[in-house]
Parts: structure tokens; C-alpha cells; sequence
């Protein structure tokens, strides 16, 4: 128990600050941005997850507890006002269907590839953070970047895809 306490203790240390400032920036409040945080250890921990990337886990179940959170804001605010439309439903279809589209286009790209994109091109962290946040020198973050963009570029042509148009799945 004292290893994986330690093990625990290690992993807060390196990816406690992204989380925060990924839930932070998807809440807009800092003190819900650290309970998320404390809430993603604890679910973790309960998971006793021993397999693929713990940043990927705890970054995963950080996003999906903040989107919980927005969504009970949503449903409140909802029930408040029913005759003002929501600014965040208004543009939900371009939303998801742009995350249709990257989903496609990443699927079977390396986990630790997909993490540097994310934490890049999703939550703007420059090379230097990204390098910070997971561990890894600037030239490997710039490395992983490329390969994403070329896995994509790659997947892309095979698929006949464009830009909001549906590709067939594979």
C-alpha cells in the first residue's frame, strides 16, 4: 500500500497542474477546477486502472467530470430562463460533428502521440508545457506532433475525407 500511496503521490506531482488547468478552463472557476482535479485522483485510485497511460485515464475522467458539472450548470440555467436559448446548444452539431471528424481521422494513433495533440492543438499548451506536463523533451514533443499530423494526413487520404463530410468508417 505504501508503494502505490507513493506511486499516487508521484503521479499528482507531474499531472495535478494540467489537470487543473484543463478542468479550470472548461469550468471558468478555479476552486470547482480543483475539486475536479481531487475527484479525478480519487476515481483513479477506486479504478485500480493498471494498464496504457495514467495521464490519459486522469485526463479523461478530469474532462468527463467537468462536461458532468457544465451539464448540471446547463440543466439549472435551463430550468431558469426556458425561453432563452443556450448559447452552447446553439453550436452543438458543428461541435460534435467536428468530433466526429477527429475521431476518424486519429483512430489508431499511438496513445502517447494523442495525448501531446490533445494537450497542443485542444487545451493550447505550448511545446514546452506539453514537454513538461508528460515528461518529455521539446524535440520528442515536436516529433509525436509530426507523426500525429501525418497519421491524419495519411488516414485523411485513404478515407477520401473531407472536412464536414461523413468518411466511412474503418
Amino acid at each position: 500500500m505504501p508503494d502505490e500511496l507513493g506511486a499516487i503521490a508521484d503521479l499528482y506531482k507531474q499531472y495535478a497542474p494540467t489537470l487543473y488547468r484543463r478542468c479550470r478552463s472548461l469550468l471558468g472557476d478555479e476552486d470547482q477546477a480543483r475539486d475536479m482535479v481531487q475527484e479525478a485522483f480519487i476515481r483513479y485510485m477506486n479504478a485500480n486502472y493498471k494498464k496504457g497511460s495514467a495521464f490519459a485515464l486522469l485526463y479523461r475522467i478530469a474532462t468527463n467530470l467537468c462536461i458532468d458539472k457544465l451539464r448540471g450548470r446547463v440543466r439549472h440555467e435551463h430550468e431558469s430562463s426556458e425561453d432563452h436559448p443556450l448559447e452552447s446548444d446553439l453550436d452543438t452539431g458543428s461541435r460534435v460533428e467536428s468530433a466526429m471528424d477527429l475521431a476518424i481521422l486519429t483512430r489508431g494513433i499511438k496513445e502517447q502521440h494523442l495525448e501531446v495533440a490533445v494537450l497542443y492543438h485542444v487545451d493550447g499548451y505550448t511545446h514546452e508545457e506539453v514537454a513538461k506536463s508528460l515528461g518529455l523533451s521539446r524535440r520528442s514533443v515536436g516529433k509525436h506532433l509530426s507523426s500525429v499530423q501525418e497519421h491524419m494526413q495519411q488516414r485523411a487520404a485513404r478515407l477520401g475525407f473531407t472536412p464536414g463530410k461523413k468518411a466511412a468508417p474503418g
